[in-house]
């Protein structure tokens, strides 16, 4: 994007979606220094120094991940579903 400067500071406006850009699904801010994604709730959304718009499966596709989520094994395992307790007899 032109006239975005190299700071990783969030802009105040948030950047128009490219009328070429056809998801079929939601069409997600990605934060190309980060890696990660914003998605239309999201106060950044739109709004990184370093992103564009990209539709979400695409992202994901490309190794994005939701915003304020690590993505590293051990904290995937604290979003797993727990196990449930066994039964009592």
């Amino acid at each position: 994007m032109t006239g975005m400067q190299n700071t990783g500071m969030m802009m105040t406006k948030a950047a128009a979606i490219p009328k070429g850009l056809h998801c079929k699904d939601e069409v997600v801010w990605v934060n190309t220094m980060k890696k990660s994604y914003h998605e239309p709730s999201d106060p950044y959304y739109g709004r990184t120094k370093h992103g564009q718009y990209m539709c979400k499966a695409a992202a994901a596709a490309a190794g994005y991940h939701a915003a304020g989520m690590r993505h590293s094994p051990k904290s995937m395992m604290n979003h797993a579903m727990p196990t449930p307790a066994p039964a009592s007899t």
